[in-house]
């Protein structure tokens, strides 16, 4: 009797064991799966609140970049019809004589370039008022300056110009336009760029140039007066050359590059060199 409650006891212990493991087992892959479960859950809605979120910011940057470029397209086309519309551009420029002190010489007679870009020059640093000493120093410097590093050459035609703004005056802001039309030159002022532009100086007959007025010659193109089909110019050729107003069709029939020979300066293209403001 005693050895079968031994027994029996010894059954019911190893039975509690079974079944204490069993139960201990059970809750610890039920407590990991659940662990794993929650997490698993958290990072996949952390994850799909990311893309979302990404997508979100993506769209929405899309959708700014589109309201952007179109709103810069709608600019842009305001622009160009405000352009259409205006009839009157006069760039305040600053003007000085190709001869600032009046002495007409060789060299002050070939310095239609070298005064052009200084009235370019002055502009950019929003100068008004130079003084015939500073104008004169400086049309010196820039004439030695071409003497050096062009060949000794007096006239430039205007890649030369272009070349000498960059080199000499640190200008670089600007572009050659070939086969200039009207348009296009009302389209460059309007922008406010000033414009220099090389001429057969005798077909521009300026009452204020000496009989019969220069072979060639250079001047800035500061604005325009469409009703009346003029432009306005900073002419460096006579000491009267400030905002000086020619007809559409006089400078239009000037403009002609150097090429070289005086003589043969209506055979010169037209082209223009524009400062962008």
């Amino acid at each position: 009797m005693i050895l079968r409650n031994k027994i029996l006891l010894f059954l019911f212990f190893i039975s509690f064991l079974l079944v204490f493991f069993y139960l201990k087992f059970f809750q610890k892959i039920n407590t990991n799966d659940i662990k794993s479960i929650k997490t698993y859950t958290e990072e996949k809605i952390k994850k799909e609140e990311y893309t979302s979120k990404e997508d979100f910011i993506q769209e929405n940057k899309n959708e700014n970049t589109l309201k952007n470029i179109e709103k810069e397209e709608t600019e842009t086309e305001d622009k160009k019809e405000n352009q259409k519309n205006i009839d009157y551009i006069k760039i305040k420029t600053p003007f000085i004589s190709q001869a600032p002190k009046g002495k007409w010489d060789p060299l002050h007679e070939e310095a239609c370039e070298e005064a052009s870009l200084l009235i370019i020059k002055y502009h950019s640093e929003k100068r008004e008022l130079i003084l015939s000493d500073e104008a004169e120093k400086d049309i010196q410097a820039i004439s030695n300056y071409v003497k050096e590093n062009f060949s000794d050459k007096h006239d430039l035609n205007i890649a030369e110009v272009q070349k000498l703004a960059e080199e000499y005056l640190g200008i670089k802001n600007s572009k050659i336009i070939k086969d200039p039309k009207i348009d296009e030159i009302e389209k460059e002022l309007s922008f406010g760029n000033l414009i220099v532009a090389p001429m057969a100086g005798r077909k521009l007959n300026n009452p204020f140039f000496k009989n019969p007025g220069p072979p060639y010659h250079m001047l800035v193109i500061s604005g325009f007066d469409r009703k009346k089909k003029e432009f306005i110019t900073q002419d460096p050729g006579t000491k009267r050359g400030k905002d000086f107003i020619y007809k559409y069709e006089i400078i239009m029939d000037s403009i002609h590059d150097f090429l070289g020979i005086k003589e043969n300066i209506l055979s010169g293209e037209k082209i223009i060199l524009v400062f962008q403001n």
